[in-house]
């Protein structure tokens, strides 16, 4: 197996990457203890998901049954028996307020190279197809109701985005599977069930970034989530950045900092990845990088996710289920290391401060106004979108997010008084979370929240604003 040239090894990482920050980079680094973050197993609890009688995708959270690499796929099952805690609140406490951040669902590998060289024909991306139908049968009318909508939106000349329903014979790279609608159906339902039928947050404003993938799980998100949806009645706004920075989104400190993560990665990747037997094994099997961020793409996302078999080659070698989850570990040991390496989590900091400001600010107007209509606000992105936010936070959350992966801003109201909550697919992390660290999970005060977006991040930097921080040069 030949070791990659750091400039060979950048072009993959550039291939692996939307905008500045990097799928296979996914730790938040830092060196200064100020922000320290205490390497903790993530254990996550399961999602239950109740609506009548259909049976849909259950977002399994219990690690210690499943293995990293279908932890990843979010696999759908048959049953639903757990709580998760979105719009969980003290008695008498007022949900006033929900941010839903997910990543889209299950998607094509990015390069289809291996599936070319061992004759894959990548055909799960149509929700038409009968066999994906009848294993679930809430697909069925699901597409039935968001295609007719199209073509009435079509007729009378409204704008969409792009068709909201993937439905090609062979699909295209990094297209939306019938698994990615599953998952992102999961998460709208789950989130209904919560906060559309129990806290009546009815009002919905939603953001996508300008990609296929993203926008169709944000409508079938919104059709598990809305009891009567309609794509005519529920605008979807686009923005052309993973990130949500909207008019904010240059920042020359960003990317002098990417060019120290990129170093610092390669010197882990020579260091470590390139000697671990099971990478070099699936390189030379399958004459592909022994970049992990690729070998996952490949494999787990190509492979695993789709349930085909695994690939062998004309040698009979194969590769083996518990080889994904050596890479799996490995990317995030990698991503450990990282986070006491380097300076990612500066850098995420920077990056999606005006994103967190642009939720403290919805949330500012409803504390203001005391608005009566409770407020959903969805953002339908990317890995990179979720985990620069869980980076900015200094969550213990190392993995790669997961495919229909969700974080969640919750502003609650008891006495006058505001508090927030994050949860992270199910899970609520408000006590891990950087500017409540260590408090009881429900006293977690509105303001520290506030503070922390609008003034502490530049106040990190020395600067009194996130313009300044971004001109410095060190």
């Amino acid at each position: 197996m030949k070791v990659l040239k750091k400039s060979t090894f950048l072009i993959i990482m550039g291939v692996l990457c939307t905008s500045t920050i990097c799928v296979w980079t996914l730790g938040g680094l830092n060196q200064s203890k100020k922000h320290h973050i205490n390497y903790q197993k993530n254990n996550a609890s399961p999602l239950s998901l109740i609506r009548e009688n259909e049976v849909i995708l259950h977002e399994n959270e219990n690690i210690s049954n499943l293995s990293p690499a279908r932890y990843y796929c979010n696999f759908p099952e048959t049953f639903e028996t757990d709580a998760i805690e979105e719009g969980t609140g003290e008695p008498g406490w007022k949900l006033k307020q929900a941010h839903v951040v997910i990543r889209h669902g299950d998607r094509t590998p990015l390069k289809f190279d291996l599936y070319k060289a061992m004759g894959v024909v990548p055909n799960f991306c149509n929700v038409f197809d009968d066999k994906t139908g009848n294993k679930f049968p809430v697909l069925i009318k699901y597409r039935e109701t968001v295609s007719a909508q199209y073509d009435q939106a079509l007729r009378k000349g409204v704008y969409v985005f792009t068709d909201p329903l993937p439905r090609s014979v062979l699909c295209s790279p990094g297209q939306l599977t019938s698994l990615g609608v599953l998952q992102q159906l999961n998460n709208g339902f789950a989130l209904r069930r919560v906060y559309f039928d129990k806290h009546k947050l009815t009002a919905v404003k939603v953001i996508s970034t300008r990609v296929r993938r993203t926008f169709q799980s944000a409508v079938a998100f919104l059709y598990g989530f809305l009891p009567d949806f309609n794509l005519l009645e529920v605008p979807v706004r686009t923005s052309p950045h993973p990130a949500f920075c909207e008019s904010d989104c240059i920042c020359r400190k960003v990317k002098k900092l990417q060019k120290l993560i990129n170093e610092k990665h390669y010197e882990v990747y020579r260091r470590r990845q390139v000697k671990n037997p099971v990478i070099r094994k699936l390189s030379s099997t399958l004459s592909i990088s022994d970049h992990t961020g690729v070998q996952i793409d490949s494999l787990v996302t190509g492979y695993l996710c789709k349930e085909m078999k695994l690939p062998c080659n004309i040698s009979g070698t194969c590769v083996k289920d518990q080889d994904l989850n050596v890479i799996m570990n490995e990317h995030e040991y990698m991503n450990r290391i990282s986070i006491e390496e380097s300076a990612e989590r500066n850098q995420s900091l920077l990056l999606v401060q005006p994103m967190l400001k642009m939720i403290s600010g919805a949330m500012d107007q409803s504390v203001a106004t005391d608005m009566n209509v409770g407020r959903l606000y969805l953002y339908s992105g990317h890995d990179t979108t979720v985990r620069p936010l869980l980076q900015a936070l200094a969550l213990p959350e190392y993995r790669w997010p997961r495919l229909g992966s969700r974080l969640v801003f919750e502003l609650w109201e008891f006495q006058n008084k505001h508090f927030i909550k994050v949860i992270f697919n199910g899970l609520d992390m408000t006590s891990q979370s950087h500017f409540c660290k260590g408090l009881p999970g429900r006293s977690c005060l509105y303001s520290r929240f506030r503070d922390f977006v609008n003034y502490e991040i530049a106040e990190y930097f020395g600067s009194k604003t996130r313009t300044g921080a971004c001109m410095q040069e060190n």
